[in-house]
């Protein structure tokens, strides 16, 4: 059924793995289609109460993966007008978001175990869990200032609600990678477990506890808390999809980073 993910149901929870380990399971355009579409699935699955969701292999999500951003440029360089382009590239990223919103919109609960690389995408999709567990050695980093543009697939909304304002500026702005340890204080993830496998079997035990209570009372739960906060989350993810799509429709700074990193050199950027 899908081709990057796995998803195995084990009543009354479910375990969907991001599957492209030789890949550090980045996010390819069918991983964002198929995250969308599992989430779907289970939501049609009555017995299903709780979800787990991580990686295969020694990682988590290494982020969006570097060929898609290539075609959505690429894309993007066929159309002659600019307001046609930025459109089409608006819409391009409004279908990614919705991909990472899977879980968040799912009615039960999304519980992530975070095990080595949870970077760029990787943390706006932890981040539209209700909980997260992670390996004390995990690593993360919110990295698209490095790739010459601003995350806009949910951390920028999410992470002041979670981790604080200040923080999420400091991480946003930096690309500074913090550690498992660092998660935990921070307020990102609930616990910081010692391994991979340890990491997985406090996920899913949570899994497990939610599973178990009341749906009703869970469901309703999840559903007012995520009221709280989503009239400025769907503002703040259609603003930051078309300031986006305008940069990458006409920037050359993203070219210039991924030309950077394929020479192993610093980029080297135009004044505004």
């Amino acid at each position: 059924m899908f081709t990057t993910l796995e998803v195995v149901i084990s009543l009354p929870i479910a375990t969907v793995f991001l599957s492209r380990p030789e890949h550090a399971n980045c996010l390819s355009q069918a991983s964002f289609n198929e995250l969308l579409g599992a989430f779907e699935h289970l939501a049609k699955q009555p017995d299903v109460r709780a979800v787990v969701l991580t990686g295969r292999g020694s990682n988590f999500c290494g982020g969006i993966d570097l060929a898609l951003l290539k075609s959505l440029l690429s894309d993007a360089a066929i159309e002659p007008d600019g307001g046609r382009r930025g459109a089409r590239m608006a819409a391009c990223i409004q279908d990614l978001q919705r991909a990472i919103s899977a879980p968040e919109n799912y009615p039960y609960p999304v519980v992530a175990a975070i095990s080595g690389f949870c970077v760029g995408g990787g943390v706006d999709l932890a981040a539209a869990c209700d909980i997260r567990f992670a390996d004390s050695r995990s690593t993360f980093s919110i990295k698209e200032v490095d790739v010459g543009i601003a995350a806009d697939l949910g951390s920028l909304q999410r992470l002041p609600g979670i981790i604080g304002e200040g923080r999420t500026r400091e991480l946003a702005l930096s690309c500074r990678t913090f550690h498992g340890t660092q998660a935990e204080a921070y307020g990102f993830c609930t616990r910081a477990c010692d391994g991979p496998m340890a990491t997985l079997e406090a996920a899913t035990e949570c899994a497990l506890t939610l599973a178990a209570k009341s749906p009703v009372a869970i469901v309703g739960t999840k559903a007012a808390l995520l009221q709280q906060r989503r009239a400025s989350l769907h503002e703040g993810l259609h603003a930051i999809a078309w300031r986006n799509a305008a940069t990458l429709a006409s920037s050359h700074d993203v070219e210039e980073c991924l030309r950077a990193r394929a020479e192993k050199r610093r980029p080297v950027f135009s004044k505004l």
